[in-house]
């Protein structure tokens, strides 16, 4: 759930529960200043026997059991026999399981639910790497010495926004995030940069035995702890996909199944086992060995047999319970232990959705097809548990309503014939159900009758609640608009079996939410509950669209007359599942109440071992379903969950110096050793270890030449986003000829540089590529219809001149897929920066010599698909392009040229497992192609990998020198360096750069930018720089976009030993350009600040 979604469900729930505490009129059983109630009994199935010992009596208080069979992250396993058999994270939340799958200990953390940050994974640490466990979300880290022990944040570094998973490695355990991995050692609680560039994926058994996967997808082995490694990958003949990780076996994951490797380092045969494939290399949970088939074998079911019997409570007289599952499986459990009893039947067609429930007279099964081409329903009996047998069949589009006492009926009459299914009731498969004005309503075994209600004009019919006397109750409401009842006109009446019931005033804040199909299972609605004295309990929700996602329910009671009254929910609720006469409810703060009358009266019920955001399944007597776990039984029981309300510690010494860290804190939540020693030095990308940018105004700012790009008043435009903030503008010149308008040749061809292309001159003419203009006159015989022309500034210009080039070839081809677009840049030889503009019409490279349309690589995607994380790519002559795309979803080379097209080359792993990580194409001193990678937003790690010219396969990752050695590309050093690779790199100046304030103390720096760079192995040398900043010179007004502009050149005859000249500098705001003198290492005051 995203974080503003949860905080208005969050306010929303609160919100109306002051109100309905404010309306109701009994007070809340169970609340702080409530006299406690007696507890209330779950009703008991008729026939039913207690379901446990010699004593006739159940156990007492509810009892919990991993009730995940998907979805659930397996951290340990210790056997049968272990006093904790596993370890798992399920819901958010940590869980200790005894055999069997109980729970017997749990934590979670209030602060990571409420911040929509629960727990994903976890670790177990080698002791050789300090032992404990590491555990994650979707973007932060943290360990604990105890599995379910408190929490220490890790700080990550590198920029790293999301975390994919954990391992233990060498030297210490390997976090990989989005910005490449980073390594915890022993005693520490900051990551470090991995030292091998563009590592995806690595795995160590011990302190010699490891495997590693590179983003090109490239296996290695080591037997020796690292000294050398061995390429494997060339052996099977396969791509591998992943790792594959046991406690004692490694191995790896291609399209024929797992690949042993061995413990000298070499590997074995494919397994055959093609279900490896349907672990991503993203998943980080450990295989083990002889752990417990049953919920593995439940994991095409989506739920398990002990969470199918507790939603659906069918309990029968020998203490068991039955629960359907997928493809017509029925599965039986002991109500007692929670354990699966006796054998598996497959008594229901596959294509059968069907839900159990106790009657009277034996268990009836509730069934629909899920297909859309068939409607209505099915209810099967059976009497003792056997096989059942079709009692009833229903041809209507309809649904059934249900009660936890043996109430029965089928919204949609008593009808069973042939008939075609029309358009309309396919599209009833989801959203809404309509409520029908008649009902079929069982009365006995076979015995159904049929019910109807009149409902007038003015009138809508909000539920059916069915009585096991063949009557049943309808609830009728005026339409919104409506004019109200007569005074003293009668509200309830009965007619032909009917009870009628007309709803009085509506609740504030609650509504009479209609049932909602999913489009797939049988549709049982069991709010609604008749009363003996004609009334009906029910439940209303707190949102008027049928939407679990921060719903509340509330327990109202209506009256014969139609009167409404509520019951009150517990103080501050976070989240709650209700379904019949029972529900659970937790608060903020993982207290638990439970009801089991229909919401009229909440009682205490201990502490929930799971986050509120699991709180979504069904109740019934036997207990609730929820994400992750089942609790079995009602009252307060076992376990008694770890709940952390505040935020997660931090290790020595932040969490010591905290003024309200309690007396052995950071020593409960550290590992052993990172309470004791100091925190390690701040790693490389901290901001006092950031290059300093100093750029110093000279002379008076002037107009920006051209001012701001201008389409004119009233055209039609659009903006193309770019990595660097400055947009591409696409603007309307003229209106689109009409169809048939277009003489022969007014348009150019696909490929061809179109007349008018170049940079427009104030005279109508237009700027030739070796210079001057061309007269308007020229070609006027074949002068094409220019509709649209693409306006921008390029990239590390520092005079700032709008270009405007022809985009009419793009628009033509469909102006509103050409709205939605992206733009790469592409450098070329000789350091200029092009264009390539992708949409879903076609593509446009603006380029040193104009624009020039080009087809579409790939048509069946959309445009930010078509690069791998805005990579840039390389201008390879006129009208061609290579840039990092992707094929059957995984990294590959793309060459956008005229047509013929060549195809994609996959050069790496899948596009989603690289989402996020920093990769650019680059050009090498002597020439070569090749592929860079940085791991970091100020790149600790990064690497390129030649292309071979013949086939584009990446060859060996040479690493490069870290962000830190950044140095101005005017300085000697950078001029002497060889063997350097130039690209242009995208990066977040806030996290890369560091500007002196002093020099501009107004001016801070954005989020976006690109850079040109010569990266080599001793240095990163910077060329020129193009960055989005923030300008707050003008007070009183709010924070302004604004450019930084920079570039640094080496005049001829620089000695080595001469110190680098300050480079050239602008700043674009507001319609005016502040020329700059930017040196890089060196503040203001001239004290030097570089990295040598």
């Amino acid at each position: 759930m995203r974080p503003s979604m949860l905080a208005r469900a969050l306010g929303l729930l609160t919100a109306l529960s002051a109100a309905a505490c404010a309306r109701a009129p009994v007070p809340v059983p169970g609340g702080r200043d409530a006299p406690r109630a007696p507890a209330a009994r779950a009703p008991a199935a008729a026939g039913a026997t207690p379901a446990s010992g010699e004593a006739g009596e159940a156990p007492a208080g509810a009892r919990y059991f991993h009730g995940a069979a998907e979805g659930a992250f397996r951290v340990t396993y210790g056997g049968s026999g272990a006093a904790v058999a596993e370890r798992v994270v399920a819901g958010g939340a940590r869980l200790e399981l005894a055999a069997g799958g109980r729970v017997v200990a749990a934590a979670w953390e209030a602060e990571l639910w409420a911040a929509g940050e629960p727990l994903v994974g976890s670790l177990a640490i080698a002791p050789r790497l300090g032992g404990g466990f590491l555990h994650w979300s979707r973007g932060r880290a943290f360990r604990s010495r105890d599995f379910t022990g408190p929490l220490a944040e890790v700080a990550l570094g590198g920029g790293a926004r999301a975390v994919r998973g954990a391992r233990n490695g060498l030297e210490g355990v390997v976090i990989f995030t989005d910005q490449g991995p980073r390594v915890l050692l022993a005693g520490e609680d900051r990551g470090r940069a991995l030292g091998t560039p563009a590592i995806h994926d690595l795995a160590a058994l011990d302190a010699a035995r490891a495997v590693r996967l590179d983003v090109f997808g490239r296996a290695a082995t080591t037997a020796d702890g690292g000294r050398t490694w061995v390429d494997v990958g060339r052996r099977i003949g396969l791509a591998p996909r992943g790792i594959g990780v046991a406690p004692d076996a490694l191995s790896l994951v291609t399209a024929l199944g797992r690949v042993a490797i061995l413990p000298d380092g070499g590997l074995g045969r494919p397994d055959g086992d093609l279900g490896a494939m349907g672990s991503p290399s993203g998943s980080f949970a450990l295989r083990f060995a002889g752990a417990p088939p049953g919920r593995e074998a439940w994991a095409t079911a989506e739920i398990t047999p002990l969470a199918a019997a507790v939603s659906a409570g069918a309990l029968l007289p020998d203490g068991t319970a039955l629960g359907v599952l997928r493809r017509g499986v029925v599965a039986r459990v002991d109500a007692r232990t929670g354990a699966t009893r006796g054998p598996v039947a497959d008594w229901l067609p596959d294509g059968l959705s069907c839900a159990p429930m106790r009657a009277d007279d034996g268990l009836l099964f509730l069934c629909a097809w899920d297909d859309a081409e068939r409607h209505g329903g099915y209810v099967l009996r059976s009497e003792r548990g056997e096989a059942p047998r079709r009692e009833r069949a229903f041809s209507g589009d309809g649904f059934f309503v249900a009660d936890d006492g043996g109430a029965l009926g089928f919204v949609g009459g008593c009808a069973a014939e042939e008939r075609v299914v029309s358009d309309e009731e396919r599209d009833r498969r989801f959203g809404e159900a309509v409520v029908h004005p008649t009902i079929c309503v069982r009365r006995g075994p076979g015995v159904w009758v049929e019910r109807a209600v009149p409902v007038g004009e003015g009138e809508e019919l909000v539920a059916w609640a069915p009585r096991r006397d063949g009557s049943a109750v309808a609830l009728l409401r005026g339409e919104r608009g409506a004019l109200p009842a007569p005074v003293g006109a009668p509200r309830g009446r009965d007619a032909g079996g009917v009870g009628i019931v007309r709803l009085g005033r509506a609740l504030p804040g609650w509504y009479w939410t209609p049932p909602s199909r999913d489009g797939a299972g049988v549709l049982v609605d069991r709010r609604f509950r008749a009363r003996d004295d004609g009334g009906v309990d029910g439940w209303v929700s707190s949102v008027e669209w049928s939407d679990p996602v921060g719903q509340a329910s509330l327990g109202v009671t209506v009256a014969r007359d139609g009167s409404v009254t509520p019951h009150a929910l517990p103080p501050d609720p976070a989240g709650m599942v209700v379904t019949g006469d029972h529900g659970l409810l937790v608060t903020r703060r993982a207290e638990l109440y439970e009801t089991l009358d229909h919401g009229r009266t909440w009682r205490a019920a201990g502490r929930s071992p799971v986050p509120p955001s699991a709180f979504h399944g069904a109740c019934s007597a036997l207990g609730c379903a929820l994400t992750g776990v089942v609790r079995l039984g009602w009252g307060a029981g076992e376990p008694s969950p770890a709940v952390a309300v505040g935020p997660p510690a931090g290790c020595w010494p932040r969490a010591a110096s905290r003024p309200d860290a309690a007396p052995g804190a950071a020593a409960a939540a550290c590992p052993a050793g990172i309470d004791r020693p100091p925190a390690p030095p701040a790693s490389p990308g901290s901001p006092a270890d950031l290059p300093v940018l100093s750029c110093a105004p000279v002379g008076l700012p002037g107009p920006l030449p051209g001012g701001e790009p201008d389409a004119g008043p009233g055209a039609e435009r659009w903006s193309v986003s770019t990595p660097h903030g400055e947009p591409i503008e696409i603007v309307a010149d003229a209106a689109a000829p009409a169809r048939g308008a277009l003489r022969a040749g007014a348009l150019a061809p696909p490929g061809a540089m179109r007349p008018g292309g170049g940079a427009m001159r104030p005279g109508g003419g237009a700027m030739r590529p070796g210079g001057g203009t061309r007269p308007a006159g020229d070609d006027a015989t074949i002068a094409p219809i220019r509709t649209h022309s693409a306006l921008f500034r390029p990239p590390f210009d520092l005079r700032g001149e709008v270009v405007r080039l022809d985009a009419t070839d793009l628009t033509l081809r469909g102006f509103r897929a050409a709205q939605r677009a992206a733009a790469v840049p592409l450098l070329a030889a000789g350091g200029e920066v092009a264009w390539l503009v992708l949409t879903e019409a076609g593509e446009l490279l603006l380029g040193p010599g104009g624009a020039r349309a080009l087809p579409l690589f790939e048509p069946r995607r959309g445009p930010g698909d078509g690069v791998l994380g805005g990579a840039s790519g390389l201008l390879l002559g006129p009208g061609r392009a290579l840039v990092l795309g992707e094929r059957r979803r995984r990294m590959a080379l793309e060459e956008h040229t005229p047509e013929p097209l060549r195809p994609a080359r996959i050069i790496g792993l899948e596009r989603e497992e690289l989402r996020g990580r920093r990769m650019a194409l680059a050009l090498g001193d002597d020439g070569a192609e090749g592929v860079m990678v940085l791991d970091g937003v100020a790149p600790e790690t990064a690497g390129v990998a030649q292309l071979d010219p013949g086939g584009g396969t990446p060859g060996e990752v040479v690493a490069l020198a870290p962000w830190a050695t950044l140095t101005a590309a005017s300085d000697a050093r950078c001029r002497a360096m060889k063997g350097a690779w130039r690209a242009v790199v995208a990066l977040d100046p806030a996290g890369a750069l560091r500007l002196d304030r002093r020099a501009m103390p107004a001016i801070s720096p954005g989020e976006r930018g690109i850079a040109r760079v010569r990266w080599g192995r001793e240095r990163v040398c910077l060329e020129a720089l193009n960055v989005a900043v923030g300008d707050a010179r003008w007070r009183g007004e709010a924070i302004e976009r604004a450019a930084l502009v920079a570039r640094w050149t080496a005049p001829r005859g620089q000695g080595r030993g001469e110190s680098a000249p300050a480079g050239e500098g602008v700043l674009r705001t507001r319609g005016m350009m502040q020329r700059l003198t930017c040196t890089l290492g060196v503040r203001a005051d001239g004290s030097d600040a570089r990295v040598r």
